[in-house]
């Protein structure tokens, strides 16, 4: 039996193998269709697609379910996907405005604001780890944008090493004078020996006082340098009108007499010009620093009593027993001279790296 077949646009029966069809003139032309591809759903007839009963029994077919129509070798049509399962939406973020400080974050899914943390700009981030790093070792490194700027924070912290090196020898060497003294008080009341007082005496010649002269002259080299360059640095600080030239700040130090009264307007010229709002005009009208005063007051002191020890001479016992406790005085004032030199330098160091970091 030969298939039926039947247009594809009305549905109509077709007879013959004609490209149009004979009820409403639609190309069919390659639509041949295979039987009952479109059906009636009560008497299983074939309809046409525009049919709105069954010419065969009158079925409504509106009311009826009807097969798909397919041509004929054409692969049957995919199935439906699986349905995907409904996923929660992930909330979204929406940046209101990104360059302020504080970042206003509106929750798209519940339509409230949300604070974010406060952006920190690149330029603040690099600042503040630039400033850390200049803290780490002293905080001097930041000032070298500065023109004209001698770093003078690094030598003045070896100046201050090694004057507290020496202050430790002078309170050693004054504990060996005192003692000294003991032991030749006891040899002059006749309960000691003249031996035990020079075992003691030799410590003091071999090792402290070797020591004593040595951390001192460091010392001094350290300050030397580091109060010249505490010095220039008024130029850099717009003070170009100084009282004290430069080869003159360091040429002081070694001329007697006039190393008791230079160095220490050196260092007080230092002190001042470097007061924050110190200008060419009124630099000079800024109190001293009354720790270069004690610095001053104790070294020229213990030069008085070096200068007595030594007129007192090692005749006798009684003679050597006064010349120690002078000596011993004069190193206990050196001791008083290095903590007001050491707190010297800290302030002087301080009021300059404030000036060229504000």
């Amino acid at each position: 039996m030969t298939p039926m077949s039947f247009c594809l646009h009305c549905g109509a029966t077709r007879s013959g193998d004609e490209p149009f069809c004979g009820t409403c003139g639609s190309n069919i032309e390659v639509m041949e269709m295979s039987p009952r591809q479109l059906e009636c759903p009560s008497c299983h007839n074939a309809v046409g697609v525009t049919w709105s009963h069954c010419g065969a029994c009158g079925v409504s077919l509106a009311a009826g379910t009807r097969p798909l129509l397919r041509a004929v070798g054409e692969a049957p049509p995919p199935p439906p996907p699986a349905p995907t399962p409904e996923i929660e939406p992930i909330p979204r973020v929406h940046l209101i405005s990104q360059p302020r400080d504080i970042l206003d974050v509106v929750d798209l899914n519940e339509d409230r604001v949300v604070t974010a943390e406060p952006a920190i700009p690149v330029a603040r981030i690099d600042e503040a780890l630039h400033t850390s790093i200049a803290d780490m070792k002293g905080g001097y490194e930041a000032t070298n944008d500065v023109p004209g700027y001698l770093t003078a924070g690094p030598v003045g912290q070896w100046a201050q090493l090694a004057l507290l090196a020496f202050g430790l020898v002078a309170v050693a060497t004054i504990g060996g004078l005192l003692l000294l003294n003991i032991r030749l008080d006891a040899f002059r009341e006749g309960t000691g020996t003249l031996e035990a007082a020079e075992r003691i005496r030799d410590i003091l010649n071999l090792w402290l006082r070797p020591l004593a002269v040595g951390f001192g002259a460091l010392a001094l080299g350290l300050v030397i340098a580091w109060a010249y360059r505490a010095h220039e640095n008024l130029g850099a600080f717009g003070i170009s009108q100084r009282r004290v030239p430069g080869w003159a700040s360091l040429v002081s130090w070694f001329v007697p007499v006039v190393n008791l009264v230079t160095p220490r307007r050196v260092i007080n010229d230092a002190w001042r010009g470097s007061h924050p709002d110190a200008t060419e005009r009124n630099w000079t009208s800024y109190r001293r620093n009354r720790w270069v005063d004690v610095w001053w007051v104790a070294a020229v002191a213990a030069i008085g009593a070096a200068v007595l020890s030594f007129l007192e001479g090692n005749d006798t016992t009684a003679a050597s027993m006064d010349g120690n406790t002078w000596l011993a005085l004069g190193y206990g004032l050196l001791v008083l001279m290095v903590l007001a030199a050491v707190r010297t330098i800290e302030t002087v160091n301080s009021r300059q790296r404030s000036r060229v970091t504000r």
